[in-house]
């Protein structure tokens, strides 16, 4: 776990931020669940895995709101971790193709962007003068969409690369 940490970068301070979006979490929950399961629902391959599990749709929302509560917990311990196994053995019993899983994430990641989009813009904007909120907003929206593109784009290798590496 500690070497993990080390080599992402991870320190006290990503678990101190991570915290600090539980407030989004609790005001934001059922968006966030709904953004994070409406491509699954909206794809067959994937609608296909959900629909074979004998967990109904109630169970997978308490899930991804768990995932989402666990996330900004504020512990990134053992618990924490067995707490990622279970979701990874999960996805294993559906039998749900790893790059499926990837996805998953990075549609994840676009959501919780799409939130601190949303949240950076009313900050950063609530005490401009009316004249200049629009063009800072829009500059730090661009910021956003790039930042998502970024991620979209890294997803794809990482589907592609881990695909390849567990096929070779």
């Amino acid at each position: 776990i500690a070497w993990r940490k080390e080599f992402i970068d991870f320190t006290a301070k990503d678990a101190d931020r991570l915290t600090e979006l539980r407030s989004l979490v609790d005001r934001r929950e059922e968006e966030l669940v709904d953004a994070f399961l409406a491509p699954i629902y909206e794809h067959d391959r994937t609608r296909k895995i959900f629909d074979r599990s004998p967990r109904d749709g109630d169970a997978f929302r308490r899930i991804v709101s768990e995932y989402f509560r666990t996330l900004t917990g504020g512990q990134y311990d053992r618990e924490y971790f067995k707490h990622r196994t279970r979701i990874g053995s999960l996805h294993n019993q559906l039998d749900m193709p790893l790059h499926y899983f990837g996805g998953m994430f990075g549609n994840l990641l676009t959501t919780i962007l799409d939130e601190l989009a949303t949240a950076t813009v009313e900050n950063a904007t609530a005490d401009l003068p009316e004249k200049h909120r629009d063009e800072v907003a829009e500059a730090i929206e661009n910021g956003f969409e790039n930042g998502k593109s970024a991620v979209r784009g890294v997803n794809l290798d990482m589907q592609v690369v881990t695909d390849t590496y567990i096929h070779s």
